[in-house]
């Protein structure tokens, strides 16, 4: 006979896991910062001058972060007095992978911006990290925490900057050159070209951009001699026409670097220079694959200069404006006379981010300040 009961485990477990928000099978995994914050509130800090400072300051660097643009290096100092959060926004394309280097000991976090109500935290970082990378997923704008713990004072150097997701998809040896781009007119302006084309000396190796199975191995008119790959965790294909030969299996799994093929003229290909046609597929269609290749993006610059600056006071020289950002392009936040003080918080080689005596913060060129004299 049937039993019309719930085994002891299972009820157990339901009743723990309904019982205990957050706990259970489905507890969400908690990030370094929110384990911080969790553990600030339970020992009853969040009561005292420091703790509602450090609270608050997280989330004011969400509310009112500083605009960028990638890339982007800073050295910073936060002040064991001075609970503090800094928060960077910038904008990133599809196809991109954010990175972002800093010291370990910092609380960083990186979420989406635009959203209402809590921002979706996408990717932290591990209190012994000191890299953290996220691959974009849509054209959007993003913020990123850093802040240190209570009562600790941390010098650091942060690098932010963007690199391809995926990896080339022919190999150095064979001198690839990106030859035609995205969108160019194709069969006298009846179509338009949905990939790019990286030409190569003729039979280089065709590499897979990313792990994944191959999905199919066939030949058409058009593209010749082809290979579609599903990647792994993604929800995308990629796609490799007029290769000479193909190299690999349908329903194998291969890894980024592996060969699928050499690079060829088949299809209606035959009367150009060998190339091989990268394209992406979604379910909406065809996107362009650049950003996801291209390994020419900028690199942040090491910065050389010196950090005595950093947490000590300086005077503008003359009537300066602050910004939001390190630009002149950004927004105006404000003016300061001849004579102001300002406290140095961050800095780069152009511009310094500073802390007025009313809390107002922002970033001034360097060329307009001064060391403070000594007071008396």
């Amino acid at each position: 006979m049937r039993s019309h009961f719930f085994p002891l485990y299972i009820f157990l477990v339901i009743i723990f896991s309904c019982g205990r928000p957050g706990v259970g099978l489905f507890a969400k995994k908690q990030s370094a910062h929110e384990k911080y914050t969790d553990s600030i509130i339970k020992a009853g800090y969040n009561n005292t001058s420091a703790g509602k400072a450090w609270l608050r300051a997280a989330e004011l660097s969400l509310v009112q972060p500083f605009q960028l643009q990638l890339p982007y290096t800073e050295i910073g100092y936060f002040n064991a007095d001075k609970p503090a959060a800094t928060g960077f926004e910038f904008e990133v394309k599809r196809g991109t992978k954010i990175y972002v280097s800093f010291p370990p000991g910092l609380f960083v976090d990186l979420f989406e911006s635009g959203s209402t109500g809590n921002l979706p935290l996408l990717v932290s970082a591990a209190k012994t990290d000191s890299i953290l990378q996220y691959i974009v997923k849509k054209d959007t704008r993003y913020i990123l925490r850093m802040q240190s713990e209570i009562g600790k004072s941390l010098l650091y150097q942060v690098q932010l900057f963007t690199g391809p997701s995926l990896a080339f998809p022919v190999q150095l040896t064979g001198n690839p050159k990106v030859i035609s781009l995205w969108g160019a007119g194709r069969d006298n302006g009846t179509r338009s070209h949905e990939g790019v084309d990286i030409s190569a000396a003729f039979r280089t190796p065709a590499l897979a951009a990313a792990d994944g199975r191959v999905t199919s191995v066939s030949e058409n008119k058009l593209g010749g001699k082809v290979v579609f790959i599903s990647p792994d965790d993604a929800d995308f294909n990629l796609y490799y026409a007029h290769l000479d030969t193909q190299m690999v299996l349908q329903g194998q799994h291969v890894k980024a670097g592996d060969i699928l093929g050499l690079v060829g003229k088949t299809g209606n290909a035959q009367y150009t220079v060998p190339h091989l046609h990268f394209g992406i597929y979604t379910n909406a269609g065809a996107i362009d694959p650049l950003l996801f290749i291209d390994n020419r993006q900028m690199k942040p610059v090491v910065l050389k200069i010196s950090s005595s600056q950093l947490n000590t006071w300086v005077q503008s020289q003359a009537a300066n404006v602050l910004y939001n950002g390190p630009s002149l392009k950004n927004t105006q936040l404000g003016t300061f006379s001849a004579g102001d003080s300002l406290l140095v918080i961050g800095m780069n080689e152009d511009w310094a981010r500073v802390s007025a005596s009313n809390g107002q913060a922002g970033y001034i060129k360097r060329t307009k300040i001064k060391k403070e004299p000594k007071k008396k």
